[in-house]
C-alpha cells in the first residue's frame, strides 16, 4: 500500500475507535500540479498560509499524562529512518523538545500500535 492508502486507513480505523478525539493530516507535503508559472504562485501562496517544509503529516491533539500531544511522520511500510528526509528529521527533535511525542512510522500498523501505546499513557 502507499503512504496515502496507509494514513487513510489510518485515520478510517482511528475515527471508529476513538470518536470524540482529533487525529487529523496536515497537507505540507502535497503535490501540487500545475506548470511553471501556476506551480510557483501556489507554492508561494500555501507558504504564505503557513506551509512549512518537515512538519509532520498527523497531529493527535490530545495531551497524556507526559506529552502535550502526539506528531507522526507517516512513511509507506517497509520503510527505515533513512526515509525521513532532514527537515522532517529536524521537525520531530523539536516537537520533542517542546513536550510533544514526534515520532516516524513505517506504515499502518505501525502507527496504529504508536497512537494505542500513546492514549494508554506508555
Amino acid at each position: 500500500m502507499s503512504e496515502s492508502t496507509e494514513q487513510a486507513a489510518l485515520i478510517s480505523w482511528f475515527n471508529f475507535k476513538y470518536p470524540g478525539l482529533w487525529l487529523f493530516a496536515i497537507p505540507n507535503g502535497q503535490w501540487i500540479a500545475g506548470s511553471g508559472g501556476e506551480k510557483f504562485a501556489l507554492i508561494n501562496k500555501y507558504k504564505s498560509e503557513g506551509m512549512t517544509n518537515g512538519v509532520a503529516d498527523l497531529f493527535l491533539a490530545a495531551p497524556n499524562h507526559k506529552y502535550h500531544g502526539l506528531f507522526i511522520e507517516m512513511k509507506d511500510k517497509g520503510k527505515t529512518w533513512c526515509s525521513v528526509t532532514t527537515d522532517q528529521r529536524a521537525f520531530l527533535s523539536d516537537m520533542s523538545d517542546k513536550g510533544y511525542l514526534a515520532v516516524w512510522a513505517a506504515g499502518y500498523d505501525d502507527a496504529k500500535a504508536i497512537i494505542e501505546s500513546y492514549l494508554e499513557g506508555d
